[in-house]
């Protein structure tokens, strides 16, 4: 809907989101306030991935564990970048199907991460 960034055509929150009756229902119903908040939650994403990756730099973790928080973290910054290029070029598709697929990767990658993260010794 909006093909600028990071504001949406000059504006911080989409005009339309005042508009929608209930407020709270425009971001479930309404297309481009649907748009501001998926760009919120990238964001979000986006600053938490980089902080959880800059933070295991201080833990002395075994080799492979930060290989998983390194490429997380070089991930969300290819993901962010993509979604961007996709917004810019207008949805051109090869973006777009690159975006979803970098979708699924750093899913996957944050997972992995999970499942290597040593659980701690109870008792």
């Amino acid at each position: 809907i909006y093909n600028t960034f990071p504001t949406m055509d000059g504006h911080w929150l989409p005009p339309e989101m005042a508009q929608h009756q209930p407020v709270w229902k425009a971001f479930i119903e309404e297309p481009a306030t649907v748009q501001f908040t998926h760009r919120c939650l990238a964001i979000l994403t986006f600053c938490t991935v980089l902080l959880l990756a800059s933070k295991s730099a201080a833990y002395h973790c075994e080799p492979r564990l930060r290989r998983v928080f390194i490429a997380a973290g070089m991930m969300v910054i290819v993901q962010l970048c993509l979604g961007v290029s996709t917004l810019l070029s207008q949805v051109n598709i090869h973006l777009a199907t690159l975006h979803q697929a970098g979708a699924l990767t750093l899913v996957a990658l944050l997972v992995w991460l999970l499942h290597e993260i040593p659980k701690p010794l109870k008792g």
